[in-house]
């Protein structure tokens, strides 16, 4: 193995040393516990619709993703989780530690953010498929279409935490106080922007994670009267869009780190 390929390698295994040790701290931490409580909200909104309201299915399964898993667990809990990956070294004043030592910045970087995303995406996927199995078990719908369907909200569920995970540790990088700046860009744009008429919404990542669904935006208010709604964006344009940004969120957000003095 040349001496290239030897420090890449030592490389990956401190990001993965490093992306374990970020989760064994959160395990201890009131904050990803009040995440996994937090986590168990749409699963007891499918048990309501479905056992209080009588109605469940398909349509249900996707409006549960669209308005409450995406739009404020897919946002929310990629926020708390990537913030707190690069904000606490920083808070705490071990981070000018960790930047001493022989691993490159790059690494430590990309190991609490890959360990931050693989939380958030594992939280997600885990209450989406149990409410998934309450709105579609049982419903008369057939299997093939249901099973269609779970896979489309898997995945769009998937991919918001491996987007808006690196896009808000962009954002820890850039501000020293960075959870101002997050909210305003997480809910003031993502959220807000994604449902507006006209062509507003195609500069959001909701827009892209809502048509990987069917879901186009609910666009309300006195613009609405004047502007029509979009269509949902085809699948393969989605994935498109969605797996670049999440590239190159990853490497603004490591090339940031290399370059920032970050006391």
């Amino acid at each position: 193995m040349s001496e290239r390929a030897q420090k890449r390698h030592s490389s990956m295994g401190a990001a993965a040393l490093v992306g374990r040790l970020f989760l064994r701290v959160m395990l201890g931490r009131r904050l990803f516990w009040g995440l996994m409580v937090a986590a168990c909200l749409p699963v007891g909104l499918a048990l309501f619709v479905r056992f209080s309201r009588g109605t469940c299915g398909c349509g249900e399964f996707a409006d549960l993703l669209a308005h409450l898993v995406l739009q404020f667990f897919g946002l929310g809990l990629p926020l708390l989780l990537a913030v707190a990956a690069i904000r606490d070294d920083r808070e705490d004043k071990t981070l000018i530690y960790l930047w001493t030592r022989p691993v490159p910045r790059w690494a430590l970087v990309f190991g609490k953010v890959m360990a931050a995303a693989m939380a958030g995406c594992g939280l997600m996927l885990a209450s989406s498929a149990a409410a998934g199995g309450v709105l579609l078990l049982g419903c008369g719908q057939g299997a093939e279409h249901a099973g269609i369907v779970m896979g489309r909200g898997f995945l769009a569920v998937g991919l918001a935490g491996l987007v808006y995970t690196p896009l808000f540790a962009m954002v820890a990088v850039i501000f020293r106080k960075p959870m101002v700046p997050a909210i305003i860009l997480a809910f003031g744009w993502e959220v807000v922007v994604a449902n507006l008429p006209g062509g507003f919404p195609r500069v959001t990542l909701m827009y892209y994670l809502k048509s990987l669904l069917g879901l186009g935006p609910e666009a309300t208010g006195m613009l609405s009267m004047f502007v029509e709604s979009i269509n949902p964006a085809s699948t393969s344009l989605a994935l498109l869009v969605l797996i670049a940004a999440g590239l190159v969120f990853f490497m603004l957000t490591l090339g940031l780190a290399m370059r920032k003095e970050m006391p």
